[in-house]
């Protein structure tokens, strides 16, 4: 256990200047160990992560990610850094419209990159080929082993036909955020904030 020390000044009883240390205990709480990927993610140079990570997988090959940096940069931008990251309902939505194919997936999950194993959490994955494509980790995984790995309870699997009309990821996800919602209340599930009681409030 650490200490803290206090160094107190004062005179004895003959008028002699004395210095008293006195320690104080301090209790430390103790931190989980360090997610590896976390730590590399937050600290390794955003491109090179990329470009070593990212492109590996199948559901998003070399030439989806051509064709979304020809088509639109932003995303190319977002996905190639960690812009992504907290925005999967809008970045998955915006892969799928610019290559044109592929499901959108909504599922709880438990959070790969936290030692809390117990909160199930809202999120959205862009599928394509059996693959999934993550913005949390900003990799791509079988999407069984994906499942499998964080415990991943799916809602509903969009594919493009059924939101090809949709211009803007907003105006698609009214089309179910009461079914959605009320999915979440009753399994007691987190949804877009931290606060799952704050999502239900009117």
């Amino acid at each position: 256990m650490r200490h803290l020390k206090i160094y107190a000044y004062g005179t004895d009883e003959k008028g002699r200047q004395t210095k008293k240390i006195i320690k104080v205990p301090i209790e430390e709480e103790k931190r989980p160990r360090a997610n590896f990927r976390a730590v590399f993610q937050s600290y390794f140079p955003s491109k090179l992560y990329f470009w070593l990570f990212t492109r590996k997988g199948l559901a998003l090959s070399k030439e989806d990610f051509a064709s979304i940096k020809a088509k639109d940069k932003e995303l190319y931008r977002a996905i190639s850094s960690r812009q992504c990251t907290g925005r999967a309902p809008l970045v998955c939505f915006e892969i799928a419209k610019t290559l044109q194919k592929g499901d959108i997936c909504y599922l709880v999950k438990k959070d790969l990159l936290s030692v809390d194993t117990s909160t199930y959490r809202l999120h959205v994955l862009y599928i394509n080929n059996g693959w999934a494509f993550d913005t949390t980790t900003r990799c791509q995984y079988p999407l069984e082993e994906f499942l499998k790995k964080c415990d991943g309870i799916i809602f509903r699997r969009f594919s493009y036909s059924e939101f090809q009309d949709y211009r803007y990821w907003d105006s698609f996800y009214a089309t179910f955020e009461d079914e959605i919602t009320k999915w979440c209340e009753k399994n007691n599930y987190y949804m877009w904030r931290r606060d799952p009681l704050l999502d239900f409030l009117p």
